[in-house]
């Protein structure tokens, strides 16, 4: 399942975003070669969209969001559509940025239960930007953690960034673990106040192959340790 809560933080740490402590609104879209997430593959050619806003109340910032994952192209039958529905907040303190929420996760049209997922991510203050996220599904029972950092520079109107994670995931069913690291680089530049251009690409690996090898009729034959995605999105906050 695909990770509401970092998508949703990624639109609040926008350059581009709203004034500080003053209510605002976000979106994204963005389209991608695949979808790699928490050491799997959960979508090829992909279609992804979401909005929400953001909100001070008491000395931290409240968010709700709503995220759907679409599968395009000749392969979008070996995947689930996805609609997930996100409650959090967001508290700002002196060396570190704390999120948590609540994400109802449902899959329409897929035969598959909705379940209660809990995540949450710590962003320190300090050179490399690490960060650690983990989340709990209340149905399934999976959970996992994940570790990343990375540098982050200028050139022109780009901000570059490499990013490096490693993670775990602990399925619910008893099936054995799975542990995953990955490379990412990505651009981001404004082309508006309020909208910024991204690029991207990753490359994942984990100790299990859990990434699709060949798609062929809407089936995927054979998988794999490695994976590889590239996209572009746009995001707007106002």
């Amino acid at each position: 399942m695909r990770s509401a809560l970092a998508a949703t933080t990624a639109f609040t740490c926008l350059p581009a975003e709203a004034e500080a402590h003053k209510p605002h609104v976000f979106a994204e879209a963005s389209v991608s070669s695949a979808v790699l997430d928490r050491g799997e593959q959960i979508g090829a050619e992909t279609l992804e969209l979401a909005a929400g806003f953001e909100m001070p109340a008491g000395g931290v910032d409240l968010f709700a969001s709503v995220y759907r994952l679409t599968p395009l192209g000749a392969g979008h039958a070996a995947f689930d559509e996805e609609v997930d529905y996100t409650l959090g907040m967001v508290r700002v303190s002196r060396g570190y940025t704390v999120s948590v929420a609540a994400s109802w996760l449902t899959y329409p049209g897929e035969g598959e239960d909705p379940s209660l997922e809990w995540s949450g991510e710590v962003i320190f203050d300090l050179p490399l930007g690490p960060t650690v996220a983990g989340f709990y599904d209340a149905d399934s029972g999976d959970r996992g953690a994940e570790f990343l950092a990375g540098p982050e520079w200028t050139a022109g109107d780009w901000t570059l960034f490499a990013t490096g994670r490693v993670g775990l995931v602990s399925p619910g069913d008893g099936s054995a673990d799975r542990s995953y690291a990955g490379l990412e680089a990505s651009a981001i530049r404004p082309v508006s106040e309020a909208a910024e251009l991204a690029l991207f690409v990753r490359a994942d690996a984990a100790d299990e192959d859990s990434f699709a090898g060949r798609i062929e009729a809407g089936e995927v034959h054979g998988y794999r340790a490695t994976g590889i995605a590239a996209g572009i999105g746009l995001s707007i906050v106002r």
